[in-house]
Order: C-alpha cells, then sequence, then structure tokens
C-alpha cells in the first residue's frame, strides 16, 4: 500500500476519534468527499494510479480497452 494512502487512513481515523461518534465505515467516505471524490473507492484507485509509471498506466488502459471497459474516446493516451 502507498504510504500517501496509509496516511489518508489514518487521517480519517483521527476525524472519527475527534468526533467521538460516528461509525468507522463512515470516516474514509467523508474524507474522500471532502477531498472532491464521490467514495472512497475513487479516492484509493486515484492514489494508487498516482504512483503508477506512464508504462504502467498505458497497460492498465490498454487491458481496459481489450476487456471492452474503456471506450477508446475516454482513453488517457489519445494515441491509442
Amino acid at each position: 500500500m502507498p504510504p500517501y494512502l496509509e496516511f489518508l487512513k489514518k487521517q480519517a481515523e483521527e476525524r472519527l476519534r475527534e468526533r467521538g461518534r460516528g461509525r468507522l465505515a463512515d470516516a474514509p467516505r467523508e474524507l474522500a468527499m471532502e477531498y472532491g471524490f464521490a467514495n472512497w473507492t475513487r479516492l484509493k484507485e486515484h492514489v494508487e494510479g498516482l504512483a503508477k509509471t506512464p508504462l504502467e498506466k498505458l497497460k492498465d488502459a490498454v487491458c481496459a480497452m481489450e476487456a471492452g471497459g474503456l471506450h477508446r474516446r475516454d482513453c488517457y493516451f489519445r494515441g491509442l
């Protein structure tokens, strides 16, 4: 796990403790929303993507296109 993702998890837990109420499952979602993401999964995917090399990103895009999960118009690498 990238160290910055671990930092975000700890930040969510700290906020929950500071408030003294709420469920642990709600803390990551609320933190993600503060960062502008719909949920924790989207924030996690974004953070993990930052750690990828351009070649890894290209491989992911090609695999997604081959699997039908990404349309050519949506591809980050316009040259594909």
